[in-house]
């Protein structure tokens, strides 16, 4: 109990090749957030010729406390390399917890995604490292081929790290490898998607719950993989969080997607418009519609509450520093981002929060539609209000 509460961090040496041992690491970093979950996987390495796996690997999957992959993936490696770290905070660090992005072009799955949050696709992934004080490093699949996937992959995990892959299982979202067998031609670890009937077939599940797959790089959505280096630095500070938060807030456009006001406005006029909603339409572009809209959701609901959780933490840091004012801002935005946040909820009952055919004939509804683009307009609202918040902290 004595040494659990001095605070030291515990985690994983490399004694030898493919060989590692509890150590005592470095005085612990913290972030402010309480770590709540444990890990229930025993930790365990299992190397044989031509394969490695690491057992322990915290499962990520679409819940209520995590529905956006990429943070996801970077804490569930860095809590198992011996990092505390928060999904809320790299939720803000990344940028997700601030973001609605909306494509005025299409019904656009890829609304949601954090790689369209910046104009380069990859400032997302390094914001998140830099901010947890990371090395990393990308291979993008346009300047490999398989072997050398293979080999980057065989590599970290022989180090004891587990990777960060777009793609893999399904869309070119972030999953977790955690093995491989085969020299590297089947890989093992945790995806977003391995559950859902829709993307089966090129995949079994382990034992331990761990996909595992031999057609990976057949996905062409498998674009990028990174590494999680062993080099940890200072923390990103608060102020920068700050002004990127500030910057995707107000910011009308990204590339070919609306964003800030920008975004609740076209989200509004879409659901508005009844010829959007024509019974006529194919069983397809009804899902579309429903897909779409509750991304948003997702965005509006997870994004705000981890957004407000946050800033309650700035807040307190600022009370401890001895600035009541700036304290009083951040209190200020973090409740206009809670409330944003139970506007949305409310948003996604009207459908019932399904996205099924149940709530898609819900959305079809006019008159549920109607009382979606009051609260949309609302959540607008104090969106802006928080803006306005954080730019007077800045």
């Amino acid at each position: 109990s004595e040494f659990r509460a001095s605070g030291h961090r515990v985690g994983r040496k490399r004694i030898a090749a493919g060989i590692y041992g509890p150590s005592i690491l470095k005085e612990r970093l913290t972030d402010g957030f309480n770590q709540k979950e444990e890990l229930k996987m025993e930790k365990e390495i299992k190397k044989d010729s031509g394969s490695c796996i690491l057992y322990g690997v915290r499962k990520v999957n679409y819940c209520y406390e995590e529905a956006t992959p990429f943070p996801a993936c970077l804490r569930t490696i860095l809590n198992y390399l011996g990092q505390e770290i928060d999904y809320c905070y790299l939720m803000a660090a990344t940028g997700a917890a601030f973001r609605l992005r909306w494509n005025p072009n299409c019904w656009d799955g890829g609304n949601v995604d954090v790689s369209v949050i910046y104009e380069n696709p990859e400032e997302a992934y390094v914001r998140a490292f830099r901010a947890a004080g990371r090395s990393f490093a990308f291979l993008r699949r346009e300047k490999s081929d398989k072997q050398g996937f293979m080999d980057f992959i065989r590599k970290e995990i022989d180090e004891g790290r587990p990777v960060i892959a777009l793609g893999i299982i399904g869309p070119p979202e972030a999953s977790v490898i955690t093995g491989y067998r085969n020299d590297g031609g089947t890989l093992l670890g945790w995806n977003f998607f391995q559950e859902m009937g829709e993307f089966g077939g090129g995949h079994t599940i382990d034992e331990s719950g761990y996909f595992v797959t031999d057609f990976w790089w057949e996905n062409p959505s498998t674009t990028l993989l990174m590494s999680v280096g062993e080099t940890e630095a200072p923390w990103g500070d608060t102020a920068e969080i700050l002004k990127n938060a500030l910057r995707i807030l107000k910011t009308p456009s990204v590339g070919c997607y609306a964003g800030g006001q920008e975004a609740y406005k076209l989200w509004a006029e879409k659901l508005s418009d009844d010829r959007e909603f024509s019974e006529q339409l194919p069983m397809p572009e009804r899902f579309d519609r429903l897909m779409c809209h509750n991304d948003a959701l997702t965005m509006t609901t997870e994004g705000r509450a981890y957004a407000g959780y946050y800033l309650k933490y700035v807040a307190d840091e600022f009370e401890k520093s001895g600035d009541s004012v700036k304290a009083s801002l951040a209190k200020k935005a973090a409740a206009h981002f809670m409330k944003e946040f139970e506007i949305s909820r409310k948003i996604g009952e009207l459908s019932q929060g399904k996205n099924d055919e149940t709530g898609m004939d819900l959305l079809f509804d006019k008159s549920v539609r109607e009382k979606a683009v009051v609260l949309i307009r609302e959540a607008a609202r104090e969106d802006a209000e928080a803006a306005e918040a954080i730019e007077e902290i800045v």
